[in-house]
């Protein structure tokens, strides 16, 4: 319900705003977004057909038999290139390990998920599972291009590396730190790294953009619908066909994205809220800081843990310019 949603955002996000303003924000932004993505769309294509020039990246993929391998050297490509461009501390002790998805599990992850090191894990060791494709439609959401998003949004420099560096951290990895995490930091700085990875020459093929702005329209949708279903009455099934005319989803696959959003309120807005936070406030930044120093940008960003990324900023930079940045996000009161 809308009292419950309004305490989550406050007190677990740390987000000093209701659930209108929030839904405003996830408009606002799903509107631009559509509008960048249609006219990305009609510089590559030479017209606004998003589902064509979609169905034709889905179509590069690799065979089902190197999905695995391919996961594997786009992860170790990601590492390699943040180390040697210099964008942000990496951890000195950490492993990754890439396995096809348990048979057991399958049927809860469709795609891919990632598995977190526990805070006392001595090796670090975090876990890929790429669910093998059972058809071809399937294989096509392994595609190429998408392949190496992920690499960047599971692994490195996204959440692979911001949760190993969390828990090295004796500050970060305190117990109220540890049980108060917050989807703006956590989801918000891997769907960040897409947007740097991109900038800094890693996400370089001609349809990278178009990827990163489907996939940023998706969750700008998530903001609208996370409130929507908690606090407004939406349905899941009317959700379902939201999604399926947005973004192309078959049923299923809205299904399975929204039973989850049911599950966990607050969370999905978190990826593109934590993304527009962190993109303002550098914003910011560069514009005040002379000597702006991105490393050190996002050394602080993962300084204190996976709580809530208000908390961190006004930590890390102080009031005034959180101030600064919200208004800039979320608009005037």
């Amino acid at each position: 319900g809308r009292e419950y949603f309004d305490m989550l955002l406050r007190h677990r996000h740390g987000l000093e705003l209701d659930a209108d303003r929030l839904h405003a924000f996830g408009q606002r932004l799903f509107d631009t977004t559509l509008e960048e993505l249609r006219a990305e769309t009609r510089r590559l294509r030479g017209d606004g057909d998003v589902a064509a020039l979609a169905a034709r990246i889905q179509a590069d993929h690799p065979p089902a038999d190197e999905v695995l391998a391919g996961y594997r050297a786009g992860m170790e490509a990601a590492r390699d290139f943040v180390r040697e461009h210099g964008l942000v501390d990496l951890p000195p002790v950490e492993q990754l390990r890439v396995v096809e998805t348990p048979a057991f599990l399958r049927h809860r992850i469709l795609l891919a998920a990632y598995h977190e090191p526990a805070p006392n894990d001595a090796s670090q060791t975090g876990w890929y599972y790429p669910t093998p494709p059972a058809s071809e439609a399937a294989l096509g959401q392994h595609n190429t291009l998408s392949l190496r998003h992920t690499c960047v949004h599971e692994a490195w420099p996204g959440h692979h590396l911001q949760f190993v560096t969390a828990n090295r951290n004796p500050v970060a990895a305190t117990l109220p730190r540890l049980t108060n995490p917050s989807a703006t930091l956590f989801e918000g700085w891997a769907l960040y790294c897409e947007q740097l990875m991109q900038e800094q020459g890693f996400l370089d093929a001609p349809e990278s953009r178009f990827v990163l702005l489907r996939d940023r329209l998706w969750r700008a949708l998530r903001v609208v619908l996370d409130v929507e279903l908690h606090t407004q009455g939406l349905g899941i099934e009317e959700a379902a066909g939201r999604m399926r005319d947005a973004l192309g989803f078959t049923r299923d696959q809205a299904m399975a994205d929204l039973i989850w959003y049911t599950r966990a309120p607050t969370v999905p807005m978190g990826y593109a809220t934590g993304w527009a936070l962190i993109t303002a406030t550098r914003t910011r930044l560069r514009e005040r800081e002379a000597d702006f120093d991105l490393r050190d940008f996002h050394n602080r960003l993962l300084a204190e843990g996976s709580i809530a990324l208000p908390w961190v900023l006004r930590s890390q930079y102080g009031q005034p310019l959180w101030e600064s940045v919200q208004q800039q996000v979320f608009g005037p009161e």
